[in-house]
């Protein structure tokens, strides 16, 4: 790997290596020899932020927090679509409402004019009917 061929090339001394107490000492000393090349130094960076988050983490393997950070964000999102989509449901149930309750009232109206309306055409044929059997009397006295 990257340690193997950076020792080959005497970057870092072996008295430095020894010394280091863990695996990030180690690659710690590493990046900081000037023999690595950028591209390594960037992968050792990498590798020794992911390893400083969990120590204990196994090789390759992101730390938790990370997860759960990520599925807290997707929950948070979901409740946010869950809050605004029930205040969404909420608000159609009460246009829905006042909107029947206009509909009704309209149709009560319409129903109680319509009642009125044949009531006043019943009246109406009643007077006629009165005011041709009074022609047809008249008619027939004449």
């Amino acid at each position: 790997g990257i340690i193997e061929r950076e020792m080959k090339k005497g970057g870092a001394s072996m008295m430095q290596l020894q010394s280091a107490d863990s695996l990030v000492q180690a690659l710690s000393v590493l990046v900081e020899a000037s023999k690595l090349s950028t591209a390594d130094a960037g992968q050792i960076a990498a590798l020794l932020q992911s390893r400083a988050r969990g120590e204990d983490a196994e090789p390759g393997a992101p730390a938790a927090a990370v997860y759960e950070s990520q599925s807290g964000n997707i929950v948070e999102t979901l409740t946010n679509l869950l809050e605004e989509a029930e205040e969404q449901l909420s608000t159609a149930r009460r246009t829905e409402t006042k909107n029947l309750h206009a509909f009704e009232m309209v149709k009560q109206s319409l129903e109680d004019e319509l009642k009125y309306a044949n009531k006043e055409i019943d009246e109406a044929k009643a007077g006629l009917a009165a005011a041709g059997e009074k022609k047809s009397k008249a008619e027939g006295d004449l």
